[in-house]
């Protein structure tokens, strides 16, 4: 198995550069399953969103499908499962969600932020 990087994660969404892509596209098939750390995913998101200006809709669009491939190996996909579900129903970015949710998994009551609007979710906590 082999990891890929955002670059080529992102290759697989965004065909700024044909070959490229078709590099990207190749080298899952070849190494099937590669694995995706969630940093990869995180990164990929925000860069689809901030660069590449996707929706809201089109980011969930490309989580799930991600989070269903059978070709990725992913680094704590239950959690990521939860974290996406609250992404679609939530006012937060994917990134805070995962954070929330993780650190909820490893038995944190809640994770401490400044952020006002990330402390409006179930898994943060404004700090006063």
């Amino acid at each position: 198995m082999i990891a890929i990087d955002t670059n080529h994660l992102l290759r697989l969404f965004v065909e700024k550069d044909h070959i490229q892509s078709h590099k990207a596209k190749k080298l899952v098939v070849q190494h099937n399953p590669v694995f995706i750390s969630v940093i990869v995913l995180c990164e990929t998101m925000w860069t689809l969103e901030t660069r590449y200006h996707f929706t809201k809709k089109e980011l969930i669009l490309c989580i799930e499908t991600i989070l269903k491939a059978q070709q990725f190996n992913i680094e704590h996909r239950e959690a990521l499962w939860v974290a996406f579900s609250d992404f679609q129903h939530g006012a937060i970015g994917f990134a805070d969600c995962i954070i929330g949710v993780i650190g909820k998994q490893h038995g944190c009551d809640f994770t401490a932020t400044f952020d006002k609007k990330a402390a409006k979710s179930r898994h943060f906590k404004l700090t006063s």
